[in-house]
């Protein structure tokens, strides 16, 4: 395929239109503010299943628009590589805002770091009809897709990543290293399955950076302040880390699960651990750590 736009958006949805036409519109706006809106391409993918799909126009124009049938993030991602045209190709979640600035600031980062290969940005939590809880701090924002690194453009260090509700590749990176892991990722309604990043960002990780001015607002519905969902959200990490290898020896697991049960007060060393309502951040990180270590320490069979 030709290549004819400096930059791709992708935005891949799965049934929720509402959302997806929100971050359009203001991927318009943003491309309204460019003194060459031709350099900017908008691409939406629909993963919604065909019977449940819109069957009408309800993109604005000058959006394109592919489907995908095969239901999972990655195989979606995937479907807009190779239906984009833009040598620099971003993605946007359906439920995230961009800044008007946003497709200016991913092209002038790749023109001025010849280096980088990928680049992700900073993602502001926007509590939608709802309100931040108090034990809801910072790193646990982290669950949420969000993301700061901090004040500065720099390369990523040992252990960060950036996050898929704001990333952006040069094409190459594609071409070289191969698309996203399709056995990963989320897989519809079905679950929270994550990591389909991951085996690209260990092939560049040294040519991958973190941008704060490449902003967006992810937007977090009622549902997700929950700590119900948070302790979902862990396990399903547990296992994505399992399945992508980001695993520690059994012998740490299993330590650093009887840490977590023997820092907690006698009372609640049981299964109440697992699932009693947290009143603070630092009782709540407590037990998600209990949660994952758990989960992961089960993967492996409990093994001594």
């Amino acid at each position: 395929m030709a290549m004819t736009a400096k930059l791709t958006a992708v935005v891949c949805t799965f049934d929720r239109y509402d959302l997806t036409r929100d971050c359009v519109d203001a991927l318009l706006e943003a491309r309204a503010t460019m003194k060459e809106s031709r350099d900017f391409e908008i691409l939406v993918v629909d993963n919604t299943p065909p019977e449940r799909r819109k069957k009408k126009k309800w993109l604005p124009a000058g959006v394109q628009m592919v489907t995908c049938d095969t239901a999972g993030l990655s195989h979606a991602r995937n479907c807009g590589i190779s239906n984009s045209t833009g040598r620099l190709i971003a993605f946007i979640d359906d439920d995230a805002l961009p800044a008007k600035d946003w497709p200016l600031r991913v092209i002038e980062f790749f023109d001025t770091h010849e280096d980088a290969l990928a680049v992700g940005g900073y993602i502001e939590p926007l509590f939608d009809g709802c309100e931040r809880p108090e034990w809801l701090d910072v790193q646990l924002t982290a669950y949420l897709s969000c993301l700061d690194y901090g004040p500065d453009c720099r390369p990523l260090r040992a252990g960060e990543y950036i996050v898929g509700a704001n990333m952006a590749f040069r094409r190459e990176v594609f071409e070289e290293n191969g698309v996203f892991d399709v056995k990963l990722g989320r897989q519809g309604n079905a679950g929270l399955l994550s990591n389909e990043e991951i085996h690209l960002f260990k092939k560049i990780e040294r040519s991958t950076y973190y941008d704060p001015s490449i902003k967006v607002l992810h937007r977090i519905p009622p549902g997700r302040t929950q700590q119900a969902w948070f302790r979902r959200r862990v396990v399903w990490q547990a296992v994505s880390d399992h399945l992508s290898g980001i695993v520690e020896p059994a012998k740490t697991v299993q330590a650093s699960w009887k840490q977590c049960v023997m820092a907690a007060p006698a009372e609640t060393r049981t299964l109440r651990l697992l699932h009693e309502p947290c009143a603070t951040a630092e009782e709540f990180h407590q037990q998600l750590s209990a949660i994952y270590f758990h989960t992961q320490w089960g993967l492996m069979g409990f093994a001594d």
